[in-house]
């Protein structure tokens, strides 16, 4: 069984890249040992250019942020539509108000509003954008806001300066933790997220594993083509000279999956370290977690 590789791109002696490889634990080893640089979101070894996280990583705290707007956008109409069957949606109305913000009058009474919030409520959108705009301007050396926050004017500026904290804000991280949550809540509470199924953890960093499709490898589509070679030249024949060639079902098709013949290979990914499992991978997986169950209903 195969492990996802973490490999170590940094230049040595500005001349040559390291080129180190290991997984995931034998990676935080070698980034104490000599100091090359990992993403800190991710984890990954930066690559040429990078500085702090890694590209990707700010190019989805990038695309979170749109979609967050693009939640907010349709967020009256889902309101509207649910009151209309009798529905509120607290959650929404309170990630969505305007008021999440803290006033001077509770910052100056906050005996009055002692116990207001609850542990399990919502986020407020606004005032953790707000706070995440507070620092990156402190950061910037940027003047302070002078028009009031809202969810949009503070995600705009989120994502004007995404690129540029991502390579210098020391805390972007946790930022890029923050408004991924906010965008996948935002996501649930506007009926648009796309929840991927959950299968078992990962071998190397017991992250959730989640059911992918991605397009298929040359030798996939290589070999679909072949075992689909007859039926094409069937139907083209039928079409052209208004014969039936006589064709056999395609030899390979047991081995074709439904997906893979669409376009699409069927596979198991982690949500954290990105390893993507092949299918005979992803069984030993299962294997293992009925293993471990059946050792400690044992125990």
């Amino acid at each position: 069984m195969t492990t996802r590789l973490f490999r170590c791109r940094v230049l040595v002696d500005g001349k040559v890249r390291c080129g180190w490889e290991g997984g995931n634990e034998s990676a935080g080893e070698h980034w104490r040992e000599t100091g090359h640089a990992r993403c800190t979101c991710c984890g990954a070894f930066l690559e040429l250019g990078e500085q702090l996280n890694c590209l990707r990583c700010i190019g989805w705290t990038r695309t979170n942020l749109i979609d967050i707007t693009d939640c907010v956008a349709v967020a009256p109409s889902v309101i509207e539509g649910a009151a209309y069957r009798g529905m509120l949606l607290i959650d929404l109305l309170a990630m969505t108000s305007d008021g999440s913000i803290e006033s001077a009058v509770q910052s100056a009474h906050p005996d009055l509003y002692r116990g207001v919030e609850m542990p399990w409520d919502p986020i407020p959108v606004v005032a953790a954008l707000y706070g995440i705009e507070q620092t990156w301007r402190e950061e910037f050396g940027h003047a302070a806001r002078m028009t009031d926050a809202t969810i949009t004017s503070c995600a705009n500026y989120l994502i004007e300066w995404t690129e540029r904290a991502g390579r210098t804000v020391l805390g972007f991280d946790d930022d890029h933790a923050t408004i991924r949550e906010l965008a996948n809540r935002l996501r649930h509470q506007v009926g648009v997220a796309d929840d991927p199924m959950r299968g078992v953890n990962c071998f190397d960093c017991d992250g959730s594993l989640v059911r992918i499709y991605r397009p298929p490898t040359v030798e996939t589509q290589r070999r679909v083509a072949e075992a689909l070679r007859p039926v094409i030249a069937q139907r083209h024949a039928e079409r052209t000279y208004g014969v039936v060639v006589s064709a056999p079902f395609p030899v390979d098709a047991d081995s074709v999956s439904g997906t893979e013949a669409d376009g699409l290979e069927d596979l198991w990914g982690c949500q954290r370290c990105q390893r993507v499992y092949e299918p005979s991978e992803y069984y030993l997986a299962v294997r293992a977690k009925l293993e471990a169950e059946a050792v400690e209903k044992a125990g």
